[in-house]
């Protein structure tokens, strides 16, 4: 599905895709190779004075599928991201893109591919993955992240979405037994508040409590602590010492207060991370933007 760019909408307010699927298929992948519509609410909107930032508030991405949970309404910059779609093969799934025809002065663009996957299909992930990733190395950022960046810091204006709640999952390549995850840059990673006032830290564990101020985390099962190294380190050992799964605050990090970027790694498989966002922020938090590594364990050490 490809729409050039545009500020005047040629097709009104809503522009819908819809896609059945062959026998057999259960998971459709949508590639947005582009995609660029009108921002969430962000913190210098008027319209944010209270609990809102991150709502997708006049233009959106919807997917319905019949009898199936359905992913996250997404909206923003989203060029290089994709979705996996379970789906009942009885069943099409409509894509929704959702557009303020009042607004002409918004630049909006997408290009969406999709492709079918048959039931038990290894490539595709496993059922309820929202985004599924393979190889050794590779790199994925929250929606609404410009993953053209090249900025080593959140800037004020970048918000990360609403209401989100979903598995990214990534498949472990043969003989390969964790995966360690890393910020992209050093400062790419904001999801909450802070635990002090006015330091960046990272808030771990119970400080990620789902309630107000903390309830944006990502939660990675497994995780360890302790710096990565590429020889001895702990990390080479399922019996290193465990973590908090739950990161949030302004700094990647499983240690509570931690003021600096760590790697954090997890043998636990299959490998996931769940994403997890309330319904609006008091402030503009800028989201996630991290690198993911799949790594042997040395034939020297005890597994």
């Amino acid at each position: 599905f490809d729409q050039s760019s545009f500020t005047t909408s040629p097709t009104g307010s809503l522009c819908k895709y819809t896609i059945c699927p062959a026998s057999g298929v259960c998971r459709i992948r949508l590639d947005l190779t582009s995609f660029v519509i009108a921002d969430p609410i962000t913190k210098s909107d008027t319209a944010s004075t209270g609990a809102g930032a991150g709502k997708c508030s006049v233009e959106s991405l919807t997917v319905t599928s019949p009898g199936m949970t359905p992913p996250p309404e997404i909206c923003g910059t989203n060029s290089g991201q994709h979705m996996f779609i379970d789906v009942n093969p009885a069943n099409c799934i409509d894509v929704n893109i959702n557009i303020n025809s009042l607004d002409t002065s918004t630049s909006r663009k997408w290009s969406i591919h999709s492709k079918q996957y048959t039931c038990g299909s290894t490539i595709a992930g496993p059922t309820g993955c929202l985004q599924y990733h393979t190889g050794t190395f590779g790199n994925l950022a929250t929606f609404n992240f410009d993953l053209a960046a090249t900025s080593n810091t959140i800037l004020p204006t970048t918000t990360h979405l609403a209401s989100q709640n979903y598995d990214i999952c990534f498949r472990r390549e043969e003989n390969k037994c964790r995966t360690c995850f890393s910020t992209k840059f050093a400062t790419s990673f904001g999801v909450s508040s802070a635990p002090h006032a006015t330091i960046a830290q990272a808030g771990a564990g119970a400080t990620c409590t789902g309630t107000l101020g903390y309830a944006d985390f990502l939660e990675i099962p497994g995780a360890q602590v302790s710096p990565l190294s590429t020889t001895s380190s702990e990390y080479t050992v399922k019996s290193a010492p465990m973590g908090y799964s739950r990161i949030c605050g302004r700094i990647f990090s499983n240690v509570a207060a931690a003021t600096a970027a760590a790697t954090v790694c997890t043998h636990n498989a299959p490998f996931k991370i769940h994403v997890n966002t309330d319904d609006g922020e008091l402030v503009a938090n800028g989201g996630t933007y991290i690198t993911c590594e799949t790594c042997t364990t040395p034939a020297t050490t005890t597994t």
